[in-house]
């Protein structure tokens, strides 16, 4: 039911980006999209976990951000990513976190989530071909929303749903390497694809106060659209066409 969900979110977003793409041709295209530059909105379906927490699974949500593809060479761009809305945290936690005040008696089923929004940079280094892209780099994020939520049933069937503030167990700051896999879907129109990506995301500092030996990781299924500019990329003789 929830992937349902989010995949409705992820289609209502590609169908407001998409109306939105004259607006930001019109404002502005040629700014942000150029010979050498392609920017666009990324939209995201993702699953996360507190990996080294025994017991924790994998927590699902969406993203929302945008890109900026920096052309050094015919193959090789920098890509820096703005995602507003980065999701992390972590699914049956109820071993490790609980919110006061539950009696336990009276329910039968219980879960436990955590669920962290954060401001995120990845930044990548990216290696492209005509049909694919391949990067890796640096993330840094800041979190800035976060809450426990614990969902139970009781005894009779009804169901109770009870959040919390998450933000005293964990730290706001979180470091780690970002890796990407991409696909143009136009790739003979390679200044204007959308593009399929596949992204991890491996975090190296601690994102808890209370436990040691546990790290961020982010599993998401990207979906890019370029912002056009109002002017026709204008092709560099010097630059070969990408096989």
């Amino acid at each position: 039911m929830k992937l349902r969900y989010y995949f409705l979110v992820l289609l209502i977003f590609s169908s407001l980006i998409v109306k939105s793409q004259v607006m930001w041709m019109i404002i502005f295209g040629d700014k942000l999209s150029n010979d050498k530059m392609q920017s666009g909105a990324n939209i995201s379906v993702s699953m996360a976990n507190f990996a080294g927490l025994n017991g924790a699974t994998y927590q699902p949500s969406w993203a929302l951000g945008g890109y900026t593809e920096i052309s050094l060479s015919n193959h090789w761009k920098i890509q820096p990513e703005f995602v507003f809305k980065s999701p992390s945290g972590a699914s049956n936690l109820g071993n490790y976190f609980q919110i006061e005040g539950m009696p336990d008696s009276l329910f039968s089923e219980s879960k436990v989530y955590a669920d962290v929004v954060s401001f995120s940079i990845p930044i990548y280094i990216k290696y492209r071909t005509k049909y694919m892209g391949f990067g890796i780099g640096p993330q840094v994020s800041l979190a800035y929303a976060s809450k426990l939520v614990e969902k139970e049933k009781t005894s009779y069937g009804q169901e109770i749903t009870v959040k919390d503030k998450f933000k005293s167990h964990m730290h706001a700051i979180d470091f780690g390497i970002t890796g990407l896999v991409e696909f143009y879907l136009t790739p003979q129109k390679q200044a204007t694809s959308m593009r399929i990506g596949l992204k991890y995301y491996y975090g190296i500092t601690n994102p808890l106060k209370d436990y040691s030996g546990v790290h961020n990781s982010v599993f998401m299924l990207s979906f890019g659209i370029p912002i056009i500019s109002k002017k026709k990329p204008v092709k560099n003789p010097q630059e070969p066409t990408i096989p």
